[in-house]
């Protein structure tokens, strides 16, 4: 068992395990799914169709977002030295593994879960209000999170920003090459704006 891990138990920590672990699984979730389904049976809104196909899509969702969850938390410990607790932060950046996909793999996965349990419900006013509330509240937070980061990690996180996605882990556009801003000419080459050689030997135009 590592120190970190161990470090884990201390009382301290454990309290702010137990706080974080009660907020974003049970007091966000019910400030989500709560009014949701509340907004449903005051607009007497229909439940989402194809229940089988959602039910199914809906836990795939949740397992997939899980995994990520758990495989983020082990990168923090193993590559970082730390873990998601305030109290006891990485002591350097981790860039690999989960925070290949995109900066912040751990909220990704509880996206992943909150759609899947919104998916499973068949909640209409869950999906299209309360849950994209909440990706705004998310995204906000993360920049705020972003910040204390940047100011941590001076140098290497700007680096990382730059290589790395936010939060949907999509291709980015490269740099395009030095070269490849010059205008190309017919054969590939860039094209030359001086003046043609034949015109540099006409005689100059005589006055009147």
């Amino acid at each position: 068992m590592t120190a970190s891990f161990r470090s884990l138990f201390h009382r301290a920590i454990w309290r702010r395990q137990l706080r974080d672990a009660l907020f974003y699984w049970v007091l966000l979730p019910g400030a989500v799914v709560g009014p949701g389904l509340a907004a449903d049976r005051l607009l007497t809104l229909p439940s989402l169709p194809a229940p089988r196909l959602r039910l199914a899509a809906g836990m795939l969702a949740a397992v997939a977002g899980g995994l990520l969850i758990g495989r983020a938390m082990r990168d923090l410990e193993r590559l970082g030295g730390g873990t998601p607790n305030p109290l006891r932060p990485p002591r350097i950046l981790v860039t690999k593994g989960s925070y290949r996909l995109c900066r912040h793999p751990m909220w990704l996965g509880y996206d992943l879960v909150a759609l899947g349990v919104t998916l499973a419900l068949g909640s209409p006013a869950t999906l299209f209000a309360a849950l994209p509330l909440l990706l705004v509240w998310q995204v906000r937070f993360l920049r705020r999170e972003e910040h204390v980061l940047r100011r941590k990690f001076k140098t290497s996180y700007p680096a990382y920003e730059r290589e790395t996605p936010f939060l949907l882990p999509l291709p980015r556009p490269r740099p395009a090459a030095a070269g490849s801003a010059l205008p190309k000419g017919s054969g590939g080459q860039a094209a030359d704006h001086r003046q043609p050689p034949h015109l540099h030997h006409l005689p100059p135009p005589e006055d009147d």
